[in-house]
Order: C-alpha cells, then structure tokens, then sequence
C-alpha cells in the first residue's frame, strides 16, 4: 500500500502546486487587465492632450502668419488708450486742411454687440470754419482716414459778414469710429 500513499500525495501535491499556479495567474491577469484599463485611459489622456498641442500650435501659427492684417485692422480702430491721439489726429487733419476746429462733446456710446462681440463707439462732436475747399479737404481727410470712421451728423452753413463780406463756412460733424 505504500506505493499508493505515494501516488495519493504526489496528486495532492500536484493538485495544490495546479491550485496555487492557477490562482496566481488568475491574479496576474486580473492586475493586467486592471493596469490595462489604467493604461488606456492614460493613453487616451495623452492623445487628447496631442490634439489640443496641434490645435494650439495652429492657432499660434495662424496669429503668426496673419500679423500683417492684425497690424492693419489694429489701425481702422481706437483702442482704449489711444482716444486721445485719435482726437489729436482729427485736429492736425483740420490744421492741415487749413479750418480752425473746436470739440463741442467726446463721448462713449452704450456697448454693442457685432457679431457676438461687445465694442464701444466713440462719438465726436465739433465744429469748424473755413473756406469751402479748406472745409472739403478736411471732410475727405477724414473719410481716406485709415480709421474706420463714420459721419453720424454734418450740418455745413455759409455764412457772410456783413462788414467785411467774406464768406466762411460754418461746419458741425458729428463722427462715430469703434473703440477697442
């Protein structure tokens, strides 16, 4: 009987050796799966990040390549702190059409909104006198302006002095350019 005890333990031994393998690689591949999930979800992590590192560097690409044109529109309207050089360049045009000009009101308008973006309107109230060519130069001045202005108002008067006869022209303009 002794060659079956043997045989009964080496079956037991291999029974627990095939339970304990199997168990171990039940745990293997529960801890693969496992870290698999973990992996796809940091490989899914990082091909989103890869995508939004391309949109960026096109964005960068694209506000690089379009700097000319940005120059160009930057110069069609007034930025928040240029208000000031903007009324001076209005005076110098008057100035070198030969008019004398004087600002009656400077104001802001209520804030817009064009095609989803909010912008302000700086409106300009003055007055000029002149001659009729002087006052014409200046209005084109105005309009061949890089701004992007607007004539809201313009009320021209002829008017005569009665003691020395000369004629002059008496101008109101109000203009409208957006503020950025």
């Amino acid at each position: 009987m002794f060659p079956l005890q043997k045989t009964k333990r080496a079956l037991i031994i291999s029974i627990l050796v095939f339970f304990i393998v199997f168990s171990l690689n039940a745990f293997f591949v529960f801890f693969i799966y496992k870290e698999r999930d973990v992996v796809s979800e940091m490989k899914e992590g990082f091909i989103t990040e890869l995508k939004k590192e391309k949109q960026l560097s096109s964005i960068k690409n694209l506000i690089k390549t379009t700097e000319k044109e940005q120059t160009n529109l930057n110069l069609c309207f007034v930025a928040n702190d240029a208000v000031v050089d903007f009324i001076k360049s209005i005076e110098t045009m008057s100035k070198n059409a030969g008019i004398s000009m004087s600002i009656k009101s400077v104001g802001v308008s209520d804030t817009e909104t064009i095609k989803e973006i909010p912008v302000e309107t700086l409106i300009i109230e003055f007055m000029t006198e002149g001659s009729w060519v002087n006052t014409y130069n200046f209005l084109s001045a105005i309009e061949n302006s890089t701004y992007e202005i607007t004539i809201d108002q313009m009320s021209i008067d002829k008017i005569s002095d009665s003691v020395t006869g000369k004629k002059t022209w008496k101008s109101v303009f109000v203009i409208k350019v957006i503020k950025i």
